[in-house]
C-alpha cells in the first residue's frame, strides 16, 4: 500500500513539475512568412511552431520540416531548433531572447546558423523573427528571414477523437501514431531528462537508463518503463 501511494505521489509530482514550468510553452499555430533574397514576394503558409520548456527555466523553439525556395531551387532543411531561450516579462509582454547564433541543419554540403530576434508573447500570441544564414564552406551565401505570428493551441485532449495520438512503447523508441509535435520526459523524481521535437513519429529513448518515466507528449501524459 505504501509503495503504491509513493508511486502515485511521485507520478503526480512529475506531472505537476512538467506543467508548472510550461505556462508559455506549447504549440502555436499561425502564419509563417519566409523571405528569400531575390524572390518577388515572401512565401506564406500556415504552420505550427513549438516552444518547449527546458530544464533550468529556459525554452527551445522548434519548427518542423522547414524548407524554402521552389522547384529545383527548393532547399529542405528539416527541423529548426533554437535551445537556450530566456524569457523575461516587460510591460505585459514576455520577451524571448537568445544570445548569439545556433548551429542549424547541414544539408547538401551547406551549413546553416540560426539567429533569433524581435520575439515575444503578448496576450497569448507568439511573434518571432528568425534569421537563417546559409553557408557554403566559410562563405555566407544568403540570409533567409523567417517571421511567424500565431496563437497557442488549447491544452487538453483534442476535441476530435481522430486527432488524439496513440502511443506504442518499444525497447528504444516511443512510436506516435497521430498528430504530435514535441515531447518532454521526466523521471519519477520530477526531473526533466529529455525533450525535443518528434521526428518521423518516433521518440528515441535509447539513451535513457532502465526505469519508470513519464512522458508529456504535447498535452498527453504517458507513463512507461524503459527496460
Amino acid at each position: 500500500m505504501m509503495k503504491q501511494l509513493l508511486a502515485c505521489t511521485l507520478l503526480a509530482a512529475a506531472v505537476s513539475f512538467g506543467y508548472a514550468q510550461t505556462e508559455i510553452a506549447g504549440n502555436y499555430t499561425g502564419e509563417l512568412s519566409v523571405t528569400v533574397p531575390g524572390a518577388a514576394k515572401p512565401s506564406v503558409t500556415t504552420e505550427t511552431v513549438s516552444l518547449i520548456a527546458e530544464d533550468g527555466g529556459t525554452y527551445a523553439l522548434g519548427i518542423k520540416n522547414f524548407a524554402f525556395g521552389e522547384g529545383e531551387d527548393k532547399l529542405e532543411l528539416g527541423d529548426l531548433n533554437v535551445p537556450g531561450i530566456t524569457a523575461q516579462e516587460e510591460a505585459g509582454a514576455i520577451i524571448l531572447t537568445k544570445e548569439g547564433t545556433t548551429d542549424g541543419p547541414v544539408v547538401g554540403g551547406m551549413t546553416t546558423k540560426l539567429s533569433l530576434s524581435d520575439t515575444n508573447i503578448y496576450e497569448g500570441e507568439l511573434a518571432l523573427a528568425l534569421d537563417v544564414d546559409v553557408y557554403a564552406g566559410e562563405t555566407k551565401i544568403m540570409t533567409v528571414l523567417v517571421e511567424f505570428t500565431g496563437t497557442k493551441q488549447a491544452s487538453g485532449i483534442a476535441s476530435a477523437e481522430t486527432d488524439k495520438p496513440v502511443f506504442f512503447v518499444h525497447e528504444n523508441t516511443i512510436e506516435v501514431s497521430g498528430t504530435a509535435n514535441n515531447y518532454t520526459i521526466f523521471n519519477t523524481a520530477g526531473a526533466m531528462v529529455q525533450h525535443g521535437l518528434i521526428t518521423d513519429n518516433n521518440i528515441d529513448i535509447a539513451g535513457l537508463k532502465g526505469g519508470i518515466y513519464i512522458a508529456k507528449i504535447d498535452s498527453h501524459i504517458v507513463k512507461f518503463i524503459k527496460k
